[in-house]
């Protein structure tokens, strides 16, 4: 009998799965079943050992396009925020769904960010400030019809001291905010060209320094 996949093989598969998809967002019908199935593959790995999901996102450094593994880290925290604080099922499928295409406005884009060893242009800055408008206009193009996915997308980059993008709005809502944290968090933890990464402690107790 074949064996299944390990976690961390499933998670993979997971990345090189959503890759495919959001590279082909708007290129024709079925994308909301296909990033729903795909929020439902990564929950069953996570279900499967929660402790090694986690350990991925600071050990493995998934293979593939930056944007997209960062996605399928940032969806695992997510998810386990979401369980934690008792969000409701449908709630918790639509975290994980706009944490999984929260960067489907600079896909293409971030490999060429992400390789940069200095400091973005003014240009390069703007476009990193379109993306979460970017994004919502695409799921909304390939059909997606959930307004609480959308808005978690658009607005996962605000803060409520206003000092965040794309707007600068001061409401904004619990889930969009709980994206936007398991978005920093495994930012802090993945290393980049001009910085080392953070041990996973470090990272939870700047992230409460900034709240």
């Amino acid at each position: 009998t074949q064996a299944h996949p390990s976690v961390l093989q499933s998670l993979n598969l997971v990345s090189r799965r959503l890759e495919r998809a959001l590279l082909s967002l708007g290129n024709g019908a079925g994308a909301e079943t296909e990033l729903r199935a795909i929020a439902a593959e990564l929950a069953h790995a996570v279900d499967r050992s929660p402790e090694v999901a986690l350990a991925s996102i600071y050990l493995n450094q998934i293979a593939g396009l930056y944007a997209v593994r960062h996605c399928v880290e940032a969806a695992i925290i997510a998810l386990l925020l979401a369980r934690s604080m008792d969000k409701p099922p449908h709630e918790t499928e639509s975290i994980v769904a706009a944490a999984l295409t929260m960067n489907a406005g600079m896909v293409r884009l971030s490999e060429v960010f992400q390789l940069k060893d200095s400091a973005l242009s003014d240009a390069e800055r703007a476009s990193v400030r379109r993306h979460p408008d970017e994004g919502a206009q695409l799921l909304r193009l390939a059909g997606i019809a959930d307004e609480d996915w959308i808005a978690y997308v658009r607005m996962h980059h605000e803060m409520e001291d206003g000092s965040g993008y794309p707007e600068g709005r001061r409401d904004v809502p619990q889930n969009a905010r709980l994206v936007g944290l398991a978005d920093r968090y495994c930012a802090l933890v993945s290393a980049r060209n001009y910085r080392r990464s953070l041990l996973p402690p470090d990272a939870c107790r700047k992230l409460v320094s900034e709240c």
